[in-house]
């Protein structure tokens, strides 16, 4: 059961996961998104950005007093505004990832979200990093690793803590991101959601589009893929 964590920031909803992992969770054109702080005990990780309102770094440093090693889950502006705030963010190793955010963000969601923050100007981070399959990440006590199934890698990666068994999907499922799909795309995308099932249907789900977490989401979406 989520608990929520009260914050004198304002924007975003924080809430407590259990096992070391913060959601972080903002409304925005009508759609939720959420970033998560995973801390094991000396290391944490900060997968995605969120929108870039609010005080996101400032926040995450009430929230920890490791310094999170950041990474964007796949290449959405709604995933990664944030991004200007860190020095280095770390991204699968799929070229349209950084070309995506680097050359195709549109202007006017970079104008927007440098109105609507505080300070900084610019859009990106100091530095990106590549990452690929398999990537683990030692926190202390829990090992992160990534995984990019290479069927769906197209809507980057999700991260697996095993020994909590939790597994941050990022869109993996997302509707809106599988309907963009062409057709042959599409089937392919679905087999790699089968493997995943297959792989993880024992693990507790969390999302970075709509509801964080939920064992009716994630029944919905073993009926549809399974």
């Amino acid at each position: 059961m989520l608990k929520e964590v009260f914050h004198n920031l304002g924007w975003f909803h924080v809430y407590d996961c259990g096992n070391g992992t913060i959601a972080i969770s903002e409304n925005y054109k009508d759609t939720k998104t959420t970033s998560y702080l995973i801390s094991g005990d000396n290391q944490s990780i900060l997968l995605d950005t969120g929108c870039g309102i609010g005080r996101m770094k400032k926040l995450i440093f009430t929230l920890t007093s490791t310094v999170p090693t950041v990474f964007n889950s796949h290449a959405c502006a709604y995933h990664s505004g944030a991004n200007k705030k860190f020095e280095l963010v770390h991204i699968l190793n799929e070229a349209h990832g950084i070309d995506t955010l680097t050359h195709g963000v549109q202007d006017d969601w970079i104008d927007n979200q440098e109105k609507l923050t505080e300070f900084e100007a610019g859009f990106m981070p100091e530095m990106f990093s590549t990452v690929s399959n398999g990537s683990k990440y030692a926190l202390g006590g829990k090992v992160i690793e990534i995984v990019a199934n290479d069927k769906t890698k197209v809507n980057g990666c999700m991260m697996a803590d095993h020994e909590n068994k939790s597994l941050f999907c990022g869109d993996i499922f997302d509707e809106a991101c599988i309907n963009a799909l062409n057709e042959n795309e599409k089937q392919k995308y679905l087999q790699g959601l089968k493997e995943i099932i297959n792989q993880f249907k024992d693990y507790t789900w969390y999302f970075s589009t709509g509801d964080i977490t939920g064992d009716d989401k994630k029944e919905a979406l073993l009926k549809k893929y399974a």
